[in-house]
Formats: C-alpha cells, sequence, structure tokens
C-alpha cells in the first residue's frame, strides 16, 4: 500500500486494524512523510489516526513519548523520589550560542522526535546544529560507563521482565566512533542473558580493583546470580510502574507499555561513587527492536511467542 492511499483510507476511517502501527512510526518526524509536509494535513492525519484503539498505543501517548524532554522529566522524577537512584543530567540546549562554550566533551547532544541514534550528536558545538521548527535540542550528561560496559535491553510484556540482551562493549567486537574514538557504527552486538551476571554489589567490589568489563556470562556463585537477577527485575519492573503510573494522568485507557516495551539500562556512579542502575532509554509501540539477526533463534522465538500471548489476552 503506498502512503497516500494508506493517508486516505485512515482519513475515511476504513482501516481499523492494529497492523496500522506497521507502517507508521510515530516517534520520528511526521513532516518528513509523503503527503504529510503540510501541517494542517497532518493534524487532520493524527486526529484521524488517534479514533483507532491500537493495542501498541494511542496517537497521544506515542507523540508524548516522542517529544522526549517530558518523559526524560518522568524518568528523573522516578528515579529521585521512588528508586533513590542516579540518572544523568539533561536540560534543553540553546542554539543561539549561548551554549557554545560548555565542555561539548561531557554532554551528548540529542534532538526530540528523533528514532533510534538519529538526531544525536557529540562534540559538535550547538550553534552548528540545524533548528526544527516542532522538535527541541537537549544536553544530556555523557555516561561513560556507557562507553565501557554499555547496555542491557530488557524487553517488559504486562510489567514483567521476559528477556535481557546485554548489549557487549564496542571494543569487543569492532569499534565505533564515540566522542573521538574511532568505531565502527554497526559492530555493537546483542547476547542473551538467562541472568544478568554479577550483583551490583560485586561490580563495585570490582570496580574499584580493576578496569575491566563488569559483566559476564558466566561466573559468580548460584546465590549472586540470583540477586543479581533480582535486582534487575526490582529496578526495571518498580520503574515501569511508576511510569506507568506518572502517565495514566495524562491517557485513559490501556498504554503500549502496560502491553509491551524494551527499557535499555545502564549504570552509573551515584553521589556516593557507587555503581546504580538507570534508564537509558524506553522503546514503545511495533518499532521496538529485537534484533532477531543476532540473538539465538529459540529466544527469539520464545519472545515472541511471549508478545503473541500478551497481544491475545
Amino acid at each position: 500500500m503506498s502512503w497516500s492511499d494508506f493517508i486516505d483510507r485512515v482519513f475515511l476511517g476504513t482501516i481499523k486494524a492494529d497492523l496500522i502501527w506497521g507502517g507508521v512510526d510515530l516517534s520520528g518526524a511526521l513532516d518528513m512523510v509523503p503527503g504529510l509536509k503540510d501541517p494542517s494535513t497532518r493534524e487532520r492525519f493524527l486526529h484521524s489516526l488517534n479514533k483507532i484503539n491500537a493495542t501498541f498505543g494511542t496517537v497521544n501517548e506515542l507523540l508524548r513519548a516522542a517529544g522526549k524532554f517530558d518523559l526524560i522529566g518522568d524518568l528523573d522524577y522516578i528515579a529521585k523520589y521512588k528508586m533513590g537512584t542516579p540518572r544523568p543530567e539533561t536540560r534543553l540546549l540553546s542554539l543561539d550560542g549561548r551554549d557554545d562554550n560548555i565542555d561539548i566533551r561531557s554532554w551528548i547532544f540529542r534532538r526530540e522526535g528523533s528514532h533510534n541514534f538519529d538526531h544525536v550528536e557529540a562534540c559538535v558545538t550547538p550553534s552548528e546544529l540545524p533548528a526544527h521548527p516542532k522538535y527541541r535540542w537537549m544536553k544530556q550528561q555523557h555516561v561513560r560507563s556507557l562507553d565501557r560496559h554499555v547496555e542491557w535491553h530488557v524487553f517488559m510484556i504486562k510489567g514483567k521482565v521476559k528477556c535481557v540482551f546485554y548489549v557487549m562493549p564496542m571494543d569487543e567486537v569492532g569499534l565505533r566512533e564515540v566522542h573521538g574514538v574511532e568505531r565502527d557504527e554497526y559492530s555493537y552486538r546483542s547476547v542473551w542473558l538467562r541472568t544478568k551476571g554479577w550483583d551490583l554489589a560485586t561490580m563495585n567490589t570490582f570496580a574499584r580493583r580493576s578496569n575491566g568489563q563488569l559483566v559476564h556470562r558466566s561466573g559468580g556463585t548460584r546465590a549472586s546470580l540470583e540477586q543479581a537477577d533480582a535486582e534487575m527485575r526490582k529496578f526495571a519492573e518498580g520503574t515501569l510502574a511508576e511510569l506507568i503510573r506518572l502517565e495514566k494522568r495524562w491517557f485513559k485507557g490501556q498504554l503500549s507499555i502496560e502491553t509491551f516495551c524494551r527499557m535499555d539500562l545502564g549504570i552509573m556512579q551515584d553521589e556516593s561513587g557507587q555503581l546504580r542502575y538507570f534508564v537509558h532509554g524506553i522503546r514503545r509501540g511495533s518499532f521496538i527492536e529485537m534484533f532477531p539477526s543476532e540473538v539465538e533463534d529459540g529466544i527469539f522465538q520464545y519472545l515472541s511467542n511471549e508478545i503473541l500471548k500478551a497481544l491475545r489476552g
């Protein structure tokens, strides 16, 4: 189906199925879609789309998430007042030159309405960034532990952790350009973990002794592995429950993240120097990357079956 046919059917109200989300990524800039560049047409399209009760989220929920800055504020509140965990500092970025004197190696610049790593910049002068009429640029504290340990992709169904992929450090599988380091953009990969690896206490002890990698697929006692798994589940599920509670203030009905989401977790130091979890990002809707070509077939099939069971009821 062409975009023009799809848009016409949305206006006519002849598309009813949740499958529409396979063709619309509301986390991106719709003003680049052929047929939706006109603001009034785009508003009509979103209004018509919002009448469809889709499993993967209403238009308003996904559009607010695409804005990012408000969602980051929710995660900051949850971390500070509910979980007692650290968060990277995030502020709106000025493109008129007032922020040109900041230490650009300590911040990453991110734009709202971006998909995945699109519109994420490092080591550039803010006034050189292209302005957008709708979406704002933000400056976010660069968490250097992400370069060293990267992150966990935690897949959650109906509020519970179902599967965890650990994204291996890029220097083990290739290199990518991160803050002046030559690296291959597509070289990182995910590995499925039956458990998260070491618990936080062990990681903190090891971090004080060595600059080596803190996450391993094997090793540790059964008790420590169970502790590690319980820590991650408590943090991820607790954070998601609080986020759902906050977003219910804005939207009626069921949120997409209540059915399925991917929560990306990293580790960073709190004010006392202890490593703690933090949420690096939340992916929602039907455009959640699951890396089927990079994980074991059995694990991808398991996750897919769990999603189907959740959607069926």
